[in-house]
């Protein structure tokens, strides 16, 4: 599976705007079976322990790890790492909670799920690409420093400071590197493409704890879970078919009944002639045949709708189909939507965001993710809307570099 591009530059008069309302896509990728991997928050993942970054201040509510409705604690769903453009030194990463209190799900209520997002100001990564910006901007005069040059001086820095994609919300920056000269091997491959680079040694070998990673250890410790181990998340594209049975269904339909050319107009009369004598000999043989073609489609999708079925259901099924991708877990576009199971809207698991600003979509789970899951889930799927602005609401004593705050959740279920 592949990952997404590099950010492309907004001046590019090539760049396809349909590649902005592209979704990048998440599927079960099997079990993680390395301890270093299922302690390492910057791992996106189904089920499992959440894994929160190492705060220094921020103590994460008891209360917010509970259910909303029954006030028991609630398993993980599903963790992802994700940073974002507005922010984009922070390792950001979302959680969601759902309750598995039966008595909870049937209420109809969005309130048996819970989203949060945490943060973390990355100061290795800050601090080597502000010296790799400083370097960059040295004067032309420096540059012609012979003793710098190493052994080409027109030979491409193997790192690119904008080699980092922040489109790919699963992908952690990668380490840049200290001496631009030397000649840089190719990184191995990933085990798991949604995984974290590794972002310096003065991190990976820092060893003291704070009290809030106490604290928040003990905290999600007590959860219970409903996949263990936890699974790996791999990424790829939503491909769009060239043939849709809703939503590309009207295209298709103009392209069928546009005038023919007139150089077709000769032959398409002489065929009719001689099919005329043929139609009339089958017309008392053998039962009626139910109408084909785009007309015998759109017939088909009418009568659906009369029959009381949603569009919104059917708009539902044929997207999660597109070219073989329904076993897809997560769908992933901060410039997107959701892909309701009916028209009803649902009310969201909290009325507001803390920081006031107008919320907008950014991920949604999707059914397959439930055979996975030890315990019955009764809602089809839920997204999560997050502030527009992806704000750093100031925690405790830590400032904007960290902090942990719940957004929308919004529950639908075919059976609403």
């Amino acid at each position: 599976m592949n990952h997404l591009n590099a950010r492309q530059d907004p001046s590019d008069s090539d760049s396809d705007s349909s590649q902005l309302a592209q979704y990048t896509l998440g599927f079960d990728d099997g079990k993680i079976n390395k301890l270093s991997e299922v302690e390492q928050y910057s791992i996106s993942r189904i089920g499992g322990i959440p894994v929160l970054p190492p705060f220094e201040n921020t103590l994460v509510p008891e209360k917010d790890l509970e259910c909303l409705i029954c006030q028991k604690p609630i398993p993980m769903l599903v963790q992802v790492y994700c940073p974002s453009d507005q922010n984009p030194y922070q390792d950001r990463v979302i959680y969601l909670f759902g309750c598995t209190e039966q008595k909870c799900q049937t209420q109809g209520s969005s309130r048996c799920v819970r989203g949060f997002k945490a943060w973390k100001f990355n100061e290795e990564y800050y601090r080597q690409l502000s010296a790799q910006q400083t370097r960059s901007s040295l004067p032309q005069t420096a540059l012609n420093n012979q003793s710098d040059l190493g052994d080409n001086p027109f030979k491409m820095n193997t790192h690119n400071l904008f080699d980092q994609s922040f489109d790919n919300p699963f992908s952690a920056p990668p380490a840049p590197t200290q001496d631009p000269h030397p000649a840089v091997a190719e990184s191995s491959r990933l085990e798991n493409p949604f995984s974290n680079l590794s972002l310096g040694e003065k991190e990976s070998t820092t060893t003291t704890t704070s009290s809030a990673q106490k604290h928040n250890a003990k905290l999600v410790a007590r959860l219970p879970t409903l996949c263990t181990p936890p699974h790996y998340l791999a990424t790829d594209y939503e491909v769009k078919p060239k043939l849709s049975s809703s939503t590309t269904f009207k295209e298709f339909l103009d392209d069928q009944t546009q005038p023919p050319h007139p150089s077709s107009v000769t032959s398409s009369k002489k065929s009719e002639q001689n099919g005329h004598s043929s139609k009339k000999k089958n017309a008392s043989s053998g039962p009626p045949t139910t109408p084909s073609g785009p007309s015998g489609a759109q017939e088909s999708y009418e009568v659906q709708a009369v029959k009381g079925v949603d569009p919104a259901f059917l708009d539902f099924q044929d997207r999660i189909n597109w070219n073989d991708q329904s076993t897809q877990i997560i769908r992933y576009n901060p410039n997107g939507r959701a892909l309701p199971v009916h028209s009803t809207k649902p009310t969201p698991s909290i009325p507001a965001l803390q920081c006031g600003h107008q919320s907008r979509f950014e991920l949604q789970l999707m059914p397959a993710v439930l055979r996975l899951f030890s315990c019955p889930i009764d809602w089809t799927t839920v997204w999560i809307n997050d502030c527009v602005q992806d704000c750093c609401r100031p925690a405790s004593d830590g400032g904007c570099r960290e902090g942990w705050s719940e957004v929308q959740c919004f529950v639908q279920s075919v059976l609403d």
